[in-house]
């Protein structure tokens, strides 16, 4: 799967809601979790999507590979979210806005600008 991974900054005009994640990695044990969109393979710097276990505060951005190996992020499986491949407009990205923002029209102001609503 990692050869279909898209190159930094080759999704950069995808609207956050319709980015393809190819990866996850989590720390279960904390709630946190980053969603992977795009990889530098030399580097082994992602782009994607980082919860910290808060909803509220996560948000798109640049993310080393090796440092979330280092402090213990595992490799998930994104076969519960299958779909996210097939139907990048159920990216699970989408879903997790709080409740009040979801049909703000200012939201896809912020991500067309690539800032995050909070």
């Amino acid at each position: 799967m990692d050869e279909r991974i898209p190159k930094l900054y080759e999704t950069e005009n995808i609207p956050f809601d319709e980015k393809i994640i190819y990866r996850r990695y989590q720390v279960k044990e904390l709630g946190y979790y980053w969603l992977i969109a795009e990889l530098d393979k030399k580097s082994n710097i992602a782009f994607g999507y980082a919860n910290l276990n808060n909803d509220d505060f996560a948000e798109w951005g640049y993310i080393s590979i090796d440092e979330l190996e280092l402090c213990g992020a595992e490799l998930r499986s994104l076969a519960y979210s299958s779909h996210m491949v097939k139907r990048p407009e159920e990216n699970i990205v989408s879903t997790q806005l709080p409740s009040y923002l979801k049909d703000n029209p200012w939201v896809e102001i912020l991500a067309e600008r690539g800032k995050k609503p909070v």
